[in-house]
C-alpha cells in the first residue's frame, strides 16, 4: 500500500500603493509570524474592476457563493470589528 503526502504551499500576498500601508503589514506579518512565502508587493497600476463586480455582495446576497463564502466572513468582520465601524 502506497502512503500518498499532500503538501500544500499557502502563501499570503499583501499589495500597497504608499509607504505607510507597507509598514503596517510589515508589522502585523511579523506579530502573525507569517510564513516565509508571505510577501509585500508595491501596486505597479490599478485598475478598477468592471461596473458588475462592484457591490457584488450587496446586490447578490442569495447567490450561493455569497450566502456560503461571503456571508461568514462578513459577519466575523463586523463582530471583529464592530467598534471602528461606521454607525
Amino acid at each position: 500500500m502506497k502512503k500518498i503526502l499532500n503538501i500544500f504551499l499557502v502563501s499570503s500576498l499583501c499589495f500597497f500603493m504608499m509607504m505607510p500601508e507597507a509598514n503596517g503589514a510589515q508589522k502585523d506579518m511579523k506579530t502573525k509570524k507569517a510564513a516565509a512565502s508571505d510577501q509585500i508587493i508595491t501596486i505597479q497600476a490599478f485598475y478598477k474592476a468592471e461596473d458588475y463586480h462592484q457591490n457584488y455582495f450587496q446586490r447578490n446576497p442569495t447567490q450561493s457563493y455569497c450566502r456560503i463564502v461571503i456571508a461568514p466572513k462578513m459577519e466575523k468582520f463586523r463582530k471583529v470589528f464592530r467598534d471602528n465601524l461606521k454607525k
